[in-house]
This record gives structure tokens, C-alpha cells and sequence, in this order.
């Protein structure tokens, strides 16, 4: 078992940067569309390899992806799933 968990807000916002939804994110990072809305309730997968598929895909360091990692900006933020997009409206 692991203890660590997925830092939904900064995923999310590599999401965003590179302009995906979550249809896009699947696609490019080579994962189903359950393993990803697993990450995105802050769950980890099962296999690692689709994590660490996500975080090489979004460019984004393991270290930033887990929680207690250093992206700034982690507190949650005000999120809303339009047409298969999560938009921040803080």
C-alpha cells in the first residue's frame, strides 16, 4: 500500500496549462478515463506506471505531483467540470 497522494490542484493545473480536459489528458498520457478521475479525487492508481505516465506526459517532476510536494499554489481551488474540462473559477 501507498501513502502517498496525488496533489489534485497541481495536476490540474498542468492540465490546464497544456489546454487538456480530462479526454485529451487520457489520450496523451496513455491512461483510461477511471484511472485518471481516481487521481483527480486524490487517489492513488493501482499501478504506478499510469502516474508516473500522467506526470510525464504533463512535464510536471513526481515530487510536484505528490503531495506535500513543491508547487506553491496547493490549496484547493474552486473547481467546476464543463464539457469534460475542469475550470477554476477562484
Amino acid at each position: 500500500m501507498i501513502a502517498a497522494k496525488p496533489n489534485v490542484v497541481r495536476i490540474i493545473a498542468a492540465m490546464n496549462r497544456a489546454g487538456w480536459g480530462v479526454h485529451d489528458t487520457c489520450v496523451n498520457c496513455g491512461m483510461n478515463n477511471k484511472t485518471l478521475a481516481k487521481i483527480l479525487k486524490g487517489e492513488m492508481p493501482h499501478r504506478l506506471d499510469a502516474f508516473y505516465r500522467l506526470c510525464e506526459g504533463l512535464k510536471i517532476p513526481i515530487q510536484e505531483a505528490l503531495i506535500n510536494g513543491s508547487y506553491k499554489n496547493s490549496q484547493t481551488p474552486n473547481l467546476t467540470l464543463i464539457e469534460g474540462r475542469l475550470t477554476n473559477h477562484s
